[in-house]
């Protein structure tokens, strides 16, 4: 008789899925080659919390549309870091959180972005990023959004004002910002969009056994105090 989903080891199931983040550090990102960040940790930490043989290996890295897109279509696949809204919960399992995030509008800080006619404003973001789904439920038509690949062109695209705003995490925009040698203090968050929280994001086709027992794995590293540096 065949297995149910439920009745198969964890560590089968984990390793049965398609593990996808993309390039939004600190969180999780390519440095050198190497996917690394403040989530791939956590991630690592929890399956070694529940004894699973994991690696930083095991985890793909595709640009966020392209992600998304096989989160919704494709059986047992898992993505992160993303945003929880209302919405994702209704089409995905979600455990978390790992972080808060907050996202905003941002502006270069010379008025440009208020003094422009709405109609007139381009805002930079990557397409089905948490930052276009906000703008465009707020009614934000398709015309008004420049879509660019990755975070780090965005912040590019604002200091060379192709872009009036973007629309992002405002702690990845800060990273991106320190990579492109951009300096920060010429830019100002216009309007909070959203203040919710980072986690990992799963098909429904992923048992839900395997969703609680992430949970809990999470829990405990959260709560878990970290080891003072020697």
């Amino acid at each position: 008789m065949a297995l149910n989903a439920s009745q198969i080891p964890l560590a089968q199931q984990v390793h049965e899925i398609t593990w996808m983040t993309e390039d939004y550090p600190p969180y999780n990102y390519l440095e050198n080659g190497h996917i690394t960040g403040v989530t791939i940790d956590k991630l690592l930490a929890m399956f070694a919390y529940m004894n699973i043989n994991f690696s930083r290996d095991d985890i793909d890295i595709y640009p966020w549309p392209r992600a998304y897109r096989y989160l919704e279509d494709k059986p047992k696949r898992c993505l992160f870091s993303m945003t929880y809204t209302k919405e994702r919960a209704r089409k995905f399992y979600f455990i978390g959180p790992i972080v808060t995030n907050r996202i905003s509008l941002i502006a270069l800080d010379d008025g440009r972005y208020e003094q422009l006619p709405a109609a007139q404003l381009k805002i930079g973001v990557v397409r089905d990023d948490i930052g276009h789904i906000l703008l465009r439920e707020q009614g934000v038509s398709e015309d008004h959004f420049v879509f660019l690949s990755t975070g780090f062109e965005m912040v590019k695209m604002l200091s060379l004002q192709r872009v009036d705003a973007i629309a992002y995490g405002e702690s990845i925009a800060r990273f991106q910002f320190k990579r492109a040698g951009i300096t920060t203090s010429k830019y100002h968050v216009v309007k909070v969009l959203k203040e919710s929280y980072l986690g990992f994001a799963c098909n429904k086709a992923v048992d839900k056994s395997l969703i609680e027992a992430m949970q809990h794995a999470l829990e405990h590293i959260n709560q878990t105090p970290k080891k003072p540096a020697v």
